[in-house]
């Protein structure tokens, strides 16, 4: 065995001896096996750990985990603790990694959910192969308990509906039946999607099998897995117990001699794309194509979803990563270091799931032209969609933030935007069978906004209402920032009032008083719209990287959201997140609108 990361010279001994004959079976090692002694004293050493991290009041402070380092530290079965991505790694003697998760960010539904799921309806009702052939396809779901993410299995029920409809016989794996030996027994599968905790197992050691991925509950079975470092203890602080995930090393060794057959490997765990060691391994046994994200994220299951969705329409990986909005490509979650995703290599991006690759309609964007310099916030994005018809869906992305684009029964469009001050992206997507998209790039040529919000939904007809309201400071007692005061005489300003359906909105300011302001939704009317809206808000203060929310459900006239409080002049952004549904009879504090 070669290894591909460095060893430092203090340990190199000791890391040989821990990871000599390791073939693809249960374990293999040259040194004694753990007594049972020993096995208990590392399980009493890691309850004690776990208790010292879920007995504080908050389990995920970076003071927490550096108390329970120090106390791992004093444990004689405790080789070394570090802590890296929010989490606590600790290497034990005789033995492997055992690592504490941090958080995770919870999964953000896209604006355009509607459209995915009429998406896959399309490519299921369309398909021509039989429903189930001899191809295979397994979903690894290592949260298909976790109450945090009883969602997901609502997405993945799509995911494997799209799989087989192309002729995928699918294997549905959860915490309690992904084992090694059931992990060890995928040979013949072509596509593999992996979603659970993506945890570092490197610290002041540095090996080939720096990451590693949730996949099952951990058993005392594992030890010889777990020792050779094929898989790593992976322990929960919110609960759900003990788990184990996987290593590069772990791929690496049960396929040495049976490799996969030119699979694609989606991995939708947190940092799955940070290490490249990881997917390496995987390259060197049989797959062609591997998917992951660099940071944690909360969008990788509809990233997933989208991909294999558009794929099945006969598209490459290629063409279904192009035909994306980047809105799942990207992920800036709350305290995270901004996410993007990967793909690769280079030379099998072409991979499919068979058929012949079609081309959809033709997108051209009019105005404004490629590399223009605009100088106002709101611009309008105008062009066409040939052919256009009824049953194809279309969206307008501004810098990753994507909303229902309506043209006309010809298939024009004049669609009014909000920019930003500096570069924009701005992408017109249109799908149906298949999904095609244009984008061009802008200059914003104006004095920066020191306050940027933007609010759209994913239902029309209905009239959803943005607000700012001073709550502590010098403008406290002035009309609020809404639909009947668009302009402030205190810094803020409403640029349209959408009263049909979908948004945008934008709330911005280029100078505000000293204080506190509320950010809030309100819902004015349903115009007879009866399915719930998926509502969702970006804020961004003194030019800092957009926060996302998302509220799943807002139905019913007079429902109201309280999205955060923006300080200034910090531009210190404070989670609220807070929805106060409708009181029965109660009376629309706002004036009337004129009728549309």
């Amino acid at each position: 065995m070669i290894y591909k990361g460095t060893l430092y010279a203090c340990i190199c001994m000791m890391i040989c001896l821990m990871l000599t004959g390791c073939g693809g079976g249960g374990g293999g090692s040259n040194t004694p096996e753990l007594t049972p002694e020993q096995i208990a004293e590392i399980s009493q050493a890691g309850q004690a750990i776990t208790d010292k991290i879920t007995g504080s009041s908050d389990p995920h402070s970076d003071a927490t985990l550096e108390e329970a380092k120090a106390f791992a530290e004093t444990q004689p079965v405790v080789e070394g603790a570090t802590i890296s991505d929010q989490s606590l790694i600790v290497k034990y003697r005789d033995t492997g990694f055992q690592v504490w998760m941090g958080n995770e960010p919870p999964d953000l539904p896209p604006a355009d959910i509607e459209a995915l799921y009429a998406l896959t309806s399309r490519v299921i009702s369309s398909a021509t192969r039989s429903p189930v052939g001899t191809r295979k396809a397994v979903i690894i779901n290592a949260f298909s308990e976790d109450p945090n993410r009883t969602e997901r299995l609502a997405y993945f029920q799509e995911i494997m509906h799209i799989l087989e409809a192309e002729g995928f016989q699918v294997l549905s794996l959860t915490e309690r039946t992904a084992t090694p030996s059931a992990l060890r027994a995928l040979k013949d599968y072509s596509v593999i999607l992996h979603s659970g905790h993506g945890g570092r197992v490197e610290g002041y050691w540095s090996f080939n099998f720096p990451y590693a991925v949730m996949a099952g509950f951990w058993s005392n079975d594992y030890i010889s897995d777990w020792r050779a470092n094929r898989v790593v203890k992976m322990t929960s602080v919110d609960g759900r117990g003990d788990f184990y995930g996987t290593t590069g090393r772990f791929w690496e060794d049960t396929y040495s001699s049976g490799h996969f057959n030119h699979a694609l490997f989606m991995n939708l765990a947190c940092s799955s794309s940070k290490y490249e060691a990881y997917r390496q391994c995987l390259f060197d046994v049989g797959v062609a194509a591997y998917t992951g994200w660099s940071e944690p994220q909360g969008r990788a299951a509809f990233t997933a979803w989208r991909i294999l969705a558009t794929m099945a329409d006969e598209k490459t990986l290629q063409q279904a990563v192009d035909a994306m909005p980047d809105w799942y490509k990207t992920d800036h979650a709350t305290g995270y270091a901004e996410s993007s995703f990967w793909y690769g290599p280079d030379n099998q991006r072409d991979i499919t799931l068979g058929g012949i690759v079609q081309q959809g309609p033709q997108v051209i964007i009019t105005t404004p032209a490629d590399g223009e310099t605009i100088v106002d916030r709101q611009c309008e994005v105008r062009g066409n969609i040939q052919p256009w018809s009824g049953s194809l869906r279309a969206t307008v992305n501004v810098n990753g933030q994507s909303t229902a684009l309506v043209p006309d029964s010809d298939g024009y469009f004049n669609q009014p935007v909000g920019l930003r001050a500096g570069p924009n992206l701005i992408r017109v997507s249109v799908i149906g069978t298949q999904e095609t998209s244009s984008e061009v790039s802008v200059n914003g040529q104006f004095t920066s906004d020191i306050l940027y919000t933007t609010l759209w939904w994913n239902q029309d007809l209905n009239d959803i209402d943005f607000h700012l309201s001073p709550v502590e400071g010098t403008a406290v007692g002035q009309t609020e920032c809404y639909f009947g005061n668009k302009t402030t005489t205190w810094g803020a300003m409403l640029d349209v009032d959408d009263v049909d359906g979908y948004g945008p909105e934008h709330i911005t300011a280029r100078t505000l008083p000293s204080g506190k302001y509320l950010l809030y939704v309100y819902y004015y009317a349903t115009h007879e719209q009866t399915n719930p809206s998926v509502v969702n808000v970006a804020v961004s203060a003194n030019g800092s990287p957009s926060v996302i929310y998302s509220l799943p459900s807002m139905l019913n006239w007079g429902d109201r959201w309280n999205v955060c409080y923006i300080s200034y002049p910090s531009g210190t952004i404070e989670t609220i997140n807070q929805f106060i549904p409708a009181t029965r009879g109660a009376v629309c504090p706002y004036p009337a609108k004129p009728a549309s």
